[in-house]
């Protein structure tokens, strides 16, 4: 650092240009070091991901050995692609999990109750529908008394 300075400052500096230098020339001397910090920080997150998503996917029972390293495979892959260091251990745990709801197969207690829910949905539209034209007829109805009026 010391011979970055001397490198760097030759005297006739003032004092707010050596200031500016100094802290140029610590940025400059600190950058490599923050990048191996933050690739070894996103190591660790990758390592963490992965571990989680073994750990996650232990608990599921329906999956086959091979679906299973399929699954984990992707994940890491994903992971790879994402994470870039700045994360903390929560963020990629989240978005571990967000991974593999998008990758697991629904269960068929899962499915079911999609399909409960789809019917709920169908049986308000048709509820709504058919008082909203319940009323528009009764308004109709209102304004031919109106007009005979």
């Amino acid at each position: 650092m010391k011979w970055a300075l001397e490198q760097d400052i030759d005297g006739s500096e003032s004092e707010a240009d050596v200031q500016a230098q100094v802290i140029k020339t610590i940025e400059r001397e600190l950058k490599p070091l923050q990048k191996q910090t933050r690739e070894k920080v996103r190591q660790q997150l990758l390592a963490h991901g992965a571990a989680y998503a073994t750990e996650a996917l232990e608990c599921e029972e329906d999956l086959e050995t091979w679906e299973r390293s399929q699954i984990e495979r992707e994940v890491k892959q994903a992971l790879h692609r994402e994470i870039m260091g700045t994360e903390s251990e929560a963020d990629v745990e989240r978005r571990v999990d967000e991974i593999l709801d998008d990758l697991l197969p629904e269960t068929d207690a899962e499915e079911d109750e999609d399909e409960w829910d789809e019917e709920d949905d169908d049986e308000e539209d048709d509820d709504g529908d058919e008082d909203d034209e319940e009323e528009d007829d009764e308004e109709e109805d209102d304004e031919d008394e109106d007009e005979d009026e």
